[in-house]
């Protein structure tokens, strides 16, 4: 039986860019969120067995990522494939890991978070309800992710200095930026990745396809908004 490792590497020679694999990968993703949804209608259908299916295609996204972060980490940081909206919500190539827990505090009615929100885009409120238990958890989660996000983007603004501190040796700086950001945006995405496995571990299953759904559809959410937005600004609009 093949790996996750080698079956992420025959999706990698199937695909000739990063970009190629994100379209089709994106396109799987809106079929899991139809399955996602049509779960929680039906209160007999498989939750773990859905949960682990999207979290198994979330973590061939990362694994694949890795390989192109090897090829041309620069590119992630110029990603033709999102919105500019979306790019103003990165972080280090990717989403940010608390925008997450963000989202998670959202749905249980804890805070409706600016982050969020404040494009526009709708997101359910009182959508779960955690216990005791869970809420120490997550905010336990909340404060690590906290200190982590502090400590890669202080590791990225050191690979930046390094740039400015040596722009006399161009060639051998620009290799060492390069293996620097590979570093840092690998330490990112298991972080994004962490982050996403540990909010699940944490919910009960119905809970899990609930936040998977909220995700999937903010991220669709988000995009969508960001191509209007670029629409309405090639038309002359506002």
């Amino acid at each position: 039986m093949a790996t996750s490792g080698e079956n992420s590497l025959n999706v990698v020679h199937q695909h000739q860019t990063f970009q190629d694999f994100i379209e089709k990968w994106t396109a799987q993703l809106r079929n899991f969120l139809g399955d996602l949804v049509a779960t929680i209608r039906d209160a007999s259908a498989d939750n773990t067995g859905l949960i682990k299916r999207v979290m198994d295609h979330y973590e061939e996204y990362f694994q694949v990522k890795s390989y192109w972060v090897k090829q041309d980490v620069l590119q992630m940081f110029n990603p033709t494939w999102a919105t500019p909206l979306e790019y103003a919500f990165s972080w280090i190539a990717g989403w940010r890991p608390l925008l997450a827990i963000h989202l998670l505090y959202t749905l249980a009615g804890f805070q409706l978070d600016d982050l969020v929100t404040e494009h526009g885009l709708e997101v359910p409120t009182d959508w779960l309800t955690l216990s005791p238990v869970q809420v120490a958890r997550v905010g336990e989660l909340h404060s690590r992710i906290v200190e982590e996000e502090k400590v890669i983007s202080e590791e990225k603004e050191s690979v930046v200095r390094i740039v400015e501190l040596n722009e006399e040796r161009v060639d051998a700086v620009f290799r060492e930026k390069e293996e620097g950001l590979e570093r840092v945006v690998r330490r990112a995405d298991e972080l994004r990745l962490s982050t996403f496995k540990e909010i699940v571990e944490v919910l009960m299953p119905s809970q899990g396809v609930r936040f998977l759904v909220a995700a999937v559809e903010f991220q669709f959410g988000l995009h969508d908004w960001g191509r209007r937005m670029e629409a309405n600004m090639a038309g002359g609009g506002v």
